[in-house]
Order: structure tokens, then C-alpha cells, then sequence
């Protein structure tokens, strides 16, 4: 969804995004937020911000608990039904 608003809107190309997101292994763990995206920002830079934002928003807790467990996309899963 995140690709496809950033191409319907200008900002970036869908498979460049798509592709910068599967060479981090970063899918999951991208929070969907508001973001002051600059223009002429690199699918890679846009990226990396919502990284940035995604670590800024755990919780001490949830930190935690990732740490329990082995697989942490399973936990941040958990949290999207």
C-alpha cells in the first residue's frame, strides 16, 4: 500500500521503493504515519525514515518482548488483525 501511495502521488516509483524495502528485509517493520518527505528523496532516504520512525515508536515493552522471541515479524504481525 505504502509503494502505491508514494507512486500515485509523485513522490516515488513502486518498484524502486519494493525493491530498496526487500534488499533490507524491512517489510513489517515500516510505520505507517505522517512523514515530511522532501522532495527529490531517494526510495532508499524514504525508506530509511520510516525505519528511523518505526524504532522511535517501540515501547521499552515491546522491545522486550521482541528480545523473548525468536522471529520478530511474528510479533509486529500479530499487532496488524
Amino acid at each position: 500500500k505504502i509503494a502505491g501511495y508514494l507512486e500515485k502521488h509523485g513522490i516515488a516509483g513502486s518498484e524502486k521503493f519494493l525493491r530498496a524495502v526487500s534488499f533490507k528485509n524491512a517489510e513489517g517493520y515500516l510505520f505507517p504515519d505522517t512523514y515530511q518527505i522532501a522532495r527529490g528523496m531517494s526510495e532508499e532516504a524514504i525508506m530509511e525514515l520510516m525505519l528511523e520512525n518505526f524504532g522511535n515508536k517501540l515501547t521499552p515493552e515491546m522491545e522486550k518482548e521482541i528480545q523473548k522471541q525468536e522471529n520478530k515479524v511474528e510479533i509486529i504481525s500479530k499487532g496488524e488483525n
